[in-house]
């Protein structure tokens, strides 16, 4: 359990597996990167382990959530918010800081932020008359 990667980008918000090969015991997390950032994940980790060894290295039969102890230097995490959590909000941002840098090459076409973006929102409003 020394590991302390093997973390995977995913669309869920956050997933723990915990697998037991009977000679070591692994975890793998896969979390959404938009969400959290690769530090707060490996800290994460790290606050598992050291929960998990505990009843690793007591009986399990006996041992109880209450009895878990809590590493002090953990602490709480304070959440700070994102500026800009999701690709569509990073482009709007993008759009409107430079609206006629290319965005997109297509063999010999080009689209620049905002031509793209006024291709997506009449795409979105087709889509819209369907729904």
């Amino acid at each position: 359990m020394d590991a302390l990667d093997g973390t995977i980008a995913t669309d869920y918000k956050i997933n723990l597996n915990i697998f037991d090969d009977g000679e070591e015991i692994n975890l793998v997390l896969e979390y959404n990167d938009q969400l959290y950032s690769q530090d707060y994940v490996k800290k994460f980790l790290q606050a598992m382990k050291f929960i998990l060894v505990q009843f690793f290295v007591n009986d399990m039969d006996k041992y109880r959530l209450c009895d878990v102890k809590l590493k002090e230097d953990f602490g709480l995490h304070e959440f700070s918010e994102v500026e800009l959590p999701f690709v569509h909000k990073r482009f709007e941002k993008q759009v409107g800081e430079t609206p006629n840098n290319v965005a997109l090459i297509a063999g010999d076409a080009t689209l620049t932020y905002n031509e793209l973006n006024q291709r997506l929102k009449w795409v979105l409003s087709q889509k819209a008359m369907y729904w």
